[in-house]
């Protein structure tokens, strides 16, 4: 975030950490919707519960208390950054890390069951590209949360990755 002061900054980041947390809710959200899994079909509505339920805590915790982000530093020379972690910061990067894995696991599963489903196929492997891409440019702003200072300017594959998840989808 570039303004003037930290505690401008630390607002801010604490206003874009509402849809940094929502992200691994709403991605396996969506992939539960996307595959077609007799199993999970039969639980959705209570995971998605489940989800939601423990997004709402991470998001109130965020703007109510300094435990998901407390300390603002001034890097690269042109922009606060949310570091170092606060005392909940990692325990929520565990769980955005395990739902992720859960969601690639979740489609990997149905990709190999579906064989002959030549759409389906071609979709997921344009999800996994895009997903590829888009997570990796964005994981790239946890780094610096955590002493390793890498510029946040990959956040531009996050808009690529969504064109081909929307391509994906349209196709």
């Amino acid at each position: 975030t570039t303004v003037s002061n930290p505690e401008s900054a630390r607002f801010w980041w604490k206003i874009a950490y509402i849809g940094i947390i929502t992200i691994p809710f709403t991605f396996l959200h969506f992939v539960l919707e996307f595959i077609d899994n007799t199993f999970l079909n039969r639980y959705k509505n209570r995971i998605i519960v489940l989800l939601y339920g423990f997004a709402s805590v991470f998001l109130f915790l965020n703007l109510t208390t300094d435990l998901i982000i407390n300390d603002i530093t001034f890097l690269f020379n042109e922009l606060y950054y949310n570091s170092p972690p606060a005392p909940l910061h990692s325990y929520f990067l565990v769980l955005y890390i395990f739902l992720t894995l859960v969601a690639f696991y979740l489609v990997y599963r149905e990709y190999k069951k579906k064989t002959h489903d030549a759409l389906f196929r071609s979709q997921v492997g344009y999800f996994f590209i895009a997903v590829v891409v888009g997570y990796t440019g964005a994981s790239m702003n946890f780094l610096p949360v955590y002493g390793i200072w890498v510029h946040p300017a990959t956040n531009v594959t996050v808009v690529f990755g969504s064109a081909l998840i929307a391509f994906a989808i349209l196709r």
